[in-house]
């Protein structure tokens, strides 16, 4: 892996940081180029995105009708001073409600070439090309 770029973004809403933005843009247009500059064969860069949710659920859908019996048995309840109980992810309070509304996108760039100079070549050209 030669560079790494993160973005924790909502996902109802898409907003990448800028520097994700960047990256993802250089990878799609430019990687060729980037590639010559660096002085290394193209077949070499790739690039793969990786989204990440923290939760399964999420708490803007149905709890009954997007999980199985046995994990509606396992999720996390919490229970009221009345004694109902009711999901973790459900109570607008919960830290996993809101990490639920998250997702993590993490973009990055591998060379299959093993050469400390060539990869540090590509990172160097990525630096300079996204600065």
């Amino acid at each position: 892996m030669i560079k790494e770029v993160k973005s924790l973004i909502r996902t109802s809403e898409n907003r990448y940081a800028p520097e994700f933005i960047s990256f993802r843009t250089l990878l799609d247009k430019h990687l060729t180029a980037l590639a010559e500059k660096a002085s290394v064969k193209h077949k070499w860069l790739f690039y793969h995105e990786i989204p990440l949710s923290f939760e399964n659920i999420s708490p803007y859908f149905n709890i009954s009708e997007t999980l199985s019996e046995e994990d509606k048995k396992e999720a996390a309840r919490i229970i009221a001073k009345d004694g109902t109980a009711k999901l973790l992810i459900e109570d607008q309070n919960s830290v996993i409600h809101h990490l639920a509304t998250l997702k993590l996108v993490v973009l990055r760039l591998y060379c299959l070439n093993t050469s400390k100079a060539a990869c540090g070549r590509v990172l160097e050209k990525t630096e300079a090309m996204l600065y």
